[in-house]
């Protein structure tokens, strides 16, 4: 699914396969399957379960995600961000804020900060190994936890991680998704095209495809229950 430019309140149930969200306002999910990528958000973004990957940029309205199954990467504002992901998680703070941020992740944790940044670190690491490299701070540890404070302090971080954590001013390296979303568009574009030019015709093809796949999936639920009957029996 590929949904752009919807500012008012968007709920998704579920999205088998996967997501991309653009220049949308507040948005709750319950359910995506594949991999979920976001840009421009201006409202905040709670999803409950991805399957696949989380990527993200330019999130000003905040992140929370319940449970990423691969690993999470994201460019984000002030908003609130808590963020669980199964396997590494990257996320960059370029402005500082008042809401807390909570990232629990199985793999590494990088948090890639401004030189100048303020906050209140609360890091925990599986692999104890934890490194803070910003501004004239240099600190590395091989305790489970550590808790510092960057500048004059401000948003708390906390960050729990089974591997190891790393906090730097590093340039962010992260690949752009805006080709990413400059392909959704074009195929979006080459579809509406198409319905121009076909007009009623590629509708009545669409109806004859999902016809199809629905009667298609109901033989194949039939099959499963008589073979799963035969099996009791």
């Amino acid at each position: 699914a590929y949904i752009a430019g919807l500012t008012a309140r968007l709920e998704i149930q579920k999205v088998g396969g996967d997501l991309a969200l653009e220049r949308c306002g507040e948005v709750s999910l319950a359910v995506v399957g594949g991999d979920m990528i976001l840009r421009e958000m201006t409202g905040l973004v709670n999803v409950q379960k991805v399957g696949g990957d989380l990527s993200g940029e330019d999130l000003a309205g905040g992140l929370i995600a319940g449970q990423v199954g691969g690993c999470a990467s994201f460019r984000a504002g002030a908003g609130a961000l808590n963020v669980r992901a199964g396997g590494d998680l990257n996320l960059f703070l370029p402005t500082d804020g008042s809401e807390e941020v909570t990232l629990k992740a199985g793999g590494d944790i990088a948090i890639y900060v401004n030189s100048d940044a303020g906050a209140r670190l609360e890091l925990s690491s599986g692999g104890r190994d934890v490194e803070i490299e910003v501004g004239e701070t240099r600190m590395e540890s091989e305790e489970e936890s550590v808790q510092y404070t960057l500048g004059s302090g401000g948003r708390t971080i906390r960050a729990r991680a089974g591997g190891d954590i790393r906090v730097t001013d590093e340039v962010w390296d992260e690949e752009d998704l805006a080709e990413e979303f400059e392909d959704l568009e074009n195929d979006w574009s080459e579809w509406v095209d198409n319905l121009s030019e076909e007009e009623g015709e590629s509708f009545t093809r669409i109806e004859e495809r999902v016809r199809r796949r629905a009667e298609e999936s109901a033989r194949r639920a039939e099959q499963r229950v008589r073979e799963a009957m035969e099996r009791v029996e």
